[in-house]
């Protein structure tokens, strides 16, 4: 990864390792820009070059790679990752109360502040445990019966929200069940503010 990584024209140094973020082990890019260098390109890059189980979900810029005595680099003195080293999209505001409800719950599962309605899941952070934390809360309180399935279809809070309200209208028999998902949504909020 680190060899593709560094073939990048932008790309004067990286370093790959991998560390644990949510409970998950995940691959992050420790990188030395040759010119200014855009992380969602470089991400699309080496999603053609390399299979998507070894594109890094994280992405540093670095001035300089610490380097040992022995001019290795110092993977020991990388700077831990944060919110900011996963690359998102231009930040969009929740238009619906669906869409405000399911952000509460994604900043929450993702431990990331303001995430756009139309930020990707699995762009955010998100990793296979921290999907199925995610669909058991949407699952527990909506009453539905998602699966990882839908979050890799429906992978923005905008879709997944859309998704949510088609499957609410298909069942007008069940009128008050919108207000029960909205009232769960509620309490969730509530307890997840507070926790916070």
């Amino acid at each position: 990864v680190e060899q593709v990584l560094s073939s990048y024209i932008h790309i004067r140094q990286a370093v790959v390792t991998a560390q644990e973020v949510h409970g998950a082990k995940v691959l992050v890019a420790y990188y030395v820009p040759a010119a200014v260098t855009d992380k969602s390109e470089l991400k699309s890059w080496l999603q053609q070059k390399l299979p998507e189980y070894m594109v890094p979900a994280y992405f540093v810029e670095m001035e300089d790679i610490p380097l040992t005595s022995s001019g290795k680099a110092n993977r020991k003195a990388l700077p831990p990752v944060g919110a900011n080293d996963v690359i998102r999209k231009e930040y969009v505001a929740p238009a619906t109360e669906m869409e405000e409800q399911l952000v509460a719950i994604w900043e929450s599962v993702l431990d990331i502040e303001k995430i756009g309605v139309t930020d990707n899941f699995f762009d955010a952070g998100g990793d296979s445990i921290l999907a199925i934390r995610l669909v058991s809360r949407i699952n527990t309180l909506a009453g539905t019966s998602y699966t990882l399935a839908e979050l890799f279809r429906y992978g923005t809070i905008q879709s997944l929200a859309a998704r949510i309200a088609e499957d609410l209208a298909a069942a007008p028999a069940k009128s008050s069940d919108e207000e029960d998902v909205m009232a769960s949504f509620d309490l969730l909020r509530n307890e997840i503010l507070q926790n916070n």
